[in-house]
């Protein structure tokens, strides 16, 4: 039973996106939405890519190629915002 709670722990949304287990080795070839021209296996997607795909496709073919879904709570890493760093004030004391 330990082991269940621990799996229990581990997974906060049980429900979360997932490729499906036929295209575990195969090659995706093809544009994923903001992270542009991607070639690799869906094994090796992150799951920020899979985000991706879900984002950028139309339902059909996510339905195809994923199961679950995006847990409300998920930020991105194109959801964050870019602090610059700020550009200190000048002195003004006259000199020239």
């Amino acid at each position: 039973m330990a082991k269940q709670d621990k799996n229990k722990n581990k997974s906060t949304f049980p429900n979360a996106l997932k490729i499906q287990p036929w295209l575990k080795n195969r090659i995706f070839r093809g544009t994923n939405g903001r992270f542009g021209v991607t070639e690799k296996l869906w094994k090796d997607f992150s799951f920020d890519e899979l985000v991706e795909f879900s984002i950028s496709h139309n339902k059909a073919t996510v339905n195809k190629h994923l199961t679950g879904v995006v847990p409300p709570d998920y930020v991105g890493p194109f959801d964050k915002e870019i602090k610059l760093p700020v550009k200190p004030e000048s002195k003004e004391d006259g000199e020239a």
